[in-house]
């Protein structure tokens, strides 16, 4: 008799009912590998190769034992699960050379390769689990002697895509080169950077057309892990766009993969109104860490008038990777761009107290409580929203009774049911929630931000980069500003406010026009 081995695993007979469950050190899974150990533009997957020792590491060893006597006329044979075989592929070592086994129903190797050594045999994914594939795969040895058959079967599954959620650890910062228009938002990145010790990546104008600068919107940058490898993964969407193909021109490497599922639908990728933004990925983001989902759990955002959300075929990816489910559908249909980041952002909290994070939620009465405040106070003469709009003070603001009245209903009726769903779908309540003053502006039918969107921002190890919210400024001190530093300065972030002119004036903030690589963790615990 015999048996199939893979790492951190041992299968027991084709009888026996194994339960395969996702944890980071141990399992029976293996690598969709798309990342390029050979850094030649292709995904290590797209061959039937190993490329070397470092693509090697990437596919999951299984060995059959070794038979000390075995019968002349002995056959040995690998079957693939049917399911599984557009999905895997699969090598056998002899002597240094790895050989590609055809996925078929029943695939001879060569038996006199049992008689000295356990047998290895590499398996690697060439797809995630998703709408046409479980994910998961039983390899079976099978012996042919002159009078018994052996078999043996193996279960193994794909290890999931898992999107990172901004309270961890951050390595790198993208941003998109646009001249004339983002130096000083550049240069600030550049400092921020520095201090934090975070890499900063910047996309050169000249690779992509110039005003393509919605680095959140391209890509989701998550990971993969098995015992033994982990790789960043970029997810890429769906926007027919060509800044869209930089995480396969510009990203592959080494240690860092590109997939992307689903086709673009111009009416819901292309950006030009309506539902066009929809399948942006500032439309696509994750909670932090949860009591029962380690991983956090998957949000996204969709129009309840039309019934169109997030591209069907990446919600259903996201929902067969099983780890960061079910995944939590958000009302986004009453803004102009329609996306999740313009709502909710998480940052983490140093309470003992609490969830570990906090939510960040636009609020605007907090808005007019501040103005009408200031206006008592004798500065209701400050000018405010610089650039954005002509001889605006707090008293005008506070005498716009349209703008006023938009803002509280939009509060009313959208903001707070977002707020309401968030809070029964990950179990948080008002403790758990910080409201930044907001306020909002009609475009068409739809709102999009008035006050530069400081939800829509970025967290990079315990500091917050903000839009400058263009607040009234007294003895040279946004007062605005002080407000949001002094309610994050509670939970331990220090702010840093940018200059994000051109990017609220195209329709998004600091979020949109950049974006993160956070660092796996050994644990789904925030380190």
């Amino acid at each position: 008799m015999f048996i199939l081995l893979a790492f951190a695993f041992i299968a027991g007979n084709a009888a026996q009912d194994i339960v395969l469950k996702w944890m980071e050190k141990s399992g029976a899974v293996f690598m969709y590998n798309n990342d390029s150990d050979l850094n030649n533009g292709k995904t290590d997957c797209s061959d039937k190769i190993i490329g070397g020792t470092g693509d090697l590491q990437d596919l999951t060893p299984v060995w059959i034992g070794k038979i000390p006597r075995l019968t002349e006329g002995s056959k040995l044979y690998i079957s693939v699960s049917e399911n599984a075989r557009p999905y895997i592929h699969l090598f056998y070592k002899d002597a240094a050379d790895y050989i590609f086994i055809e996925n078929n129903e029943k695939q001879e190797i060569p038996v006199k390769l049992l008689t000295g050594n356990d047998l290895e045999i590499r398996i690697e994914a060439c797809s995630y689990a998703g709408p046409q594939w479980d994910g998961n795969c039983s390899l079976t040895a099978i012996i042919e002697a002159s009078k018994h058959t052996y078999t043996d079967t193996l279960r193994l599954k794909v290890a999931p895509f898992i999107m990172l959620s901004a309270v961890k650890p951050a390595q790198q910062i993208y941003v998109r080169d646009f001249p004339g228009k983002n130096e000083k938002f550049i240069q600030a990145l550049k400092d921020i950077a520095a201090q934090l010790g975070v890499q900063l990546k910047i996309v050169p104008a000249g690779n992509y057309p110039a005003w393509e600068i919605w680095l959140q919107d391209i890509m989701e940058i998550g990971y993969s892990r098995t015992p033994t490898v982990c790789n960043h993964v970029v997810l890429k969407s769906n926007r027919g766009k060509p800044l869209d193909d930089m995480p396969e021109k510009e990203m592959l490497a080494p240690g860092f993969g590109w997939f992307k599922i689903g086709e673009y639908r111009p009416g819901n990728g292309g950006g030009k109104g309506g539902d066009g933004w929809l399948d942006w990925f500032g439309n696509l983001e994750v909670t932090p860490p949860l009591p029962g989902y380690p991983y956090g759990r998957v949000f996204y955002g969709y129009n309840k008038a039309t019934g169109n959300s997030m591209n069907p075929l990446v919600v259903q990816m996201l929902e067969a990777q099983g780890v960061q489910t079910p995944l939590i559908k958000i009302h986004t249909g009453w803004l102009m761009i329609k996306h999740v980041d313009e709502i909710f952002n998480f940052v983490p909290s140093k309470g003992k107290e609490g969830k570990g994070f906090k939510v960040l939620v636009p609020d605007v009465t907090i808005t007019y409580e501040l103005l009408e405040k200031w206006n008592k106070e004798g500065k209701g003469s400050l000018p405010v929203l610089k650039d954005l709009r002509e001889n605006a003070t707090i008293s005008t603001l506070l005498e716009d009774r349209g703008l006023r009245d938009l803002n509280m209903k939009l509060q009313e009726e959208e903001i707070e049911e977002n707020i309401d769903s968030m809070k029964q779908a990950i179990g948080i309540d008002e403790s758990d929630i910080i409201r930044i003053p907001s306020l909002f502006e009609k475009y068409r039918e739809y709102a999009g931000a008035l006050i530069p969107n400081m939800v829509n921002s970025v967290h990079m190890n315990g500091h917050m980069l903000i839009a400058d919210p263009r607040g009234p400024v007294e003895n040279g001190n946004d007062l605005m500003q002080e407000y949001v530093r002094v309610r994050l300065s509670k939970e331990g972030i220090e702010v840093h406010f940018l200059d994000d002119l051109p990017y609220h004036l195209w329709g998004g903030e600091v979020h949109c026009g950049t974006n993160v690589v956070y660092k796996p963790g050994d644990s789904p615990i925030y380190e």
